[in-house]
């Protein structure tokens, strides 16, 4: 029991609780996502959401219309990804180094690498709340798993990891959607469960036919 301890306190407060389910046996995957998609909602609501997101979502939109219009060299180009950085930078500073701001920052750098496609703020906004769980929870997770024999290596717990984010992904595109809408994550709540709750019927049956 030690050791389980020791595993769980890695995590911090609000994503606990979702190691302690995915390491047991016979919990499926769905459940995991549902108590992560409360762990996230409440790292954002308490974290104040992600100060500056507004601006930062500004600086990627300012280089996706750049891009689309074209650069009349390639030092033209490099030098407005260099003042793109730094005005992220500027953001971040801004916002006293806000770990949430920095990672919107983080993923702003690779969308304005990568030319962003399609609604700026949801992609910058979703790229959040994956980083977010792999920060969070993730990239603890995995490693955790495999000591505890849940995974047998880190394959297949990367495997593992893709099967819970694939299956959280309509989850993360409805956060993203109404945090993009309310930047400050107040008031911010979770969306409807994927796992329908068991109502007091069926527990009671459960009971009956394990007796």
């Amino acid at each position: 029991m030690a050791e389980l301890d020791r595993f769980e306190r890695a995590f911090g407060p609000g994503w606990r609780k979702a190691y302690q389910r995915a390491r047991m046996e016979d919990v499926s995957l769905e459940e995991v996502a549902d108590i992560l998609r409360e762990s996230l909602t409440r790292e954002l609501r308490e974290g104040n959401g992600v100060p500056g997101f507004r601006e930062v979502k500004n600086v990627v939109e300012e280089m996706v219309q750049r891009n689309a219009t074209g650069f009349d060299s390639a030092g033209q180009e490099d030098t407005a990804l260099v003042a793109a950085f730094d005005n992220l930078e500027k953001i971040l500073r801004a916002c006293e180094g806000h770990r949430h701001t920095k990672i919107a920052s983080n993923v702003a750098k690779e969308l304005i690498v990568q030319q962003c496609q399609g609604d700026v703020g949801l992609v910058l906004a979703k790229g959040i709340c994956n980083e977010l769980l792999e920060h969070r929870f993730f990239a603890n997770a995995r490693q955790k798993l495999v000591a505890q024999g849940k995974c047998a290596d880190y394959a297949e717990a990367q495997q593992w990891q893709s099967h819970v984010e694939q299956i959280m992904q309509p989850t993360i595109t409805e956060i993203a959607g109404r945090f993009t809408r309310n930047p400050d994550a107040e008031g911010l709540r979770a969306p409807n469960r994927i796992v329908k709750p068991k109502s007091t019927t069926d527990l009671l049956k459960e009971d009956l036919t394990s007796i």
